[in-house]
């Protein structure tokens, strides 16, 4: 399925949110993730199923001053 990250878009297989962040490689570490206008908890990506063509927003905390 394509679904769009950060405004670029990818092809997956991932069914999850969970799924799609180990495919990503990306860490969970400060990790933020919304998808269309809604955040998702942590919590919730093993659970939350991608359709396809949804708008997937990942935010990386950072430090600094």
């Amino acid at each position: 399925m394509e679904i769009n990250i950060n405004g670029k878009a990818l092809e997956t297989n991932s069914t999850t949110l969970s799924e799609l962040i180990m495919e990503l490689g990306v860490s969970s570490d400060g990790l933020a993730v919304a998808v269309g206008q809604r955040v998702i908890s942590r919590s919730d990506w093993d659970l939350f199923k991608l359709e396809g063509n949804e708008n997937i927003v990942l935010i990386n905390a950072t430090r600094g001053g």
